[in-house]
């Protein structure tokens, strides 16, 4: 069964594409705004509520490496410890752990939308000036 995409899931993986300047994370391959190529890959899946919404969680990853990494887990973890480091990798498990975080997010779905609707404008913004090494804030 397919989960719904809700309005705050398309804002926020245009919001991991732009932070990354719409290049794969993995393979490198540029892509260019608004590709279907190129995806938001959730480590631990949308299912889990409480990470849903969660940019460590998040990578922008495009077709292929996102097939490769889906049917490889161990290479999929191996490559989320490399990218974010074991410190907030551990965090993050701790974090898809938490059934309140959880039950917040599904409660608090309107603020994340605005939440990462004000981040897109300022990475959108950063970007047009320059800059290259983009940050993304958490909503939580």
């Amino acid at each position: 069964m397919r989960i719904k995409l809700k309005t705050s899931d398309r804002i926020f993986s245009q919001c991991i594409r732009e932070r990354a300047g719409w290049k794969c994370e993995r393979c490198g391959a540029q892509h260019h705004e608004k590709s279907k190529g190129l995806h938001c890959s959730h480590f631990k899946g949308r299912a889990s509520y409480g990470l849903r919404w969660d940019v460590w969680n998040c990578s922008s990853i495009c077709y292929g490496c996102h097939q490769y990494l889906g049917s490889h887990p161990l290479e999929h973890d191996k490559f989320m410890r490399e990218k974010i480091g074991d410190a907030e990798y551990d965090l993050l498990i701790r974090r898809g752990n938490d059934r309140d975080l959880g039950r917040r997010a599904v409660r608090s779905e309107k603020e994340i939308r605005a939440h990462y609707r004000k981040q897109l404008e300022r990475l959108k913004a950063e970007r047009a000036f320059g800059e290259t090494d983009l940050l993304l804030e958490n909503w939580a």
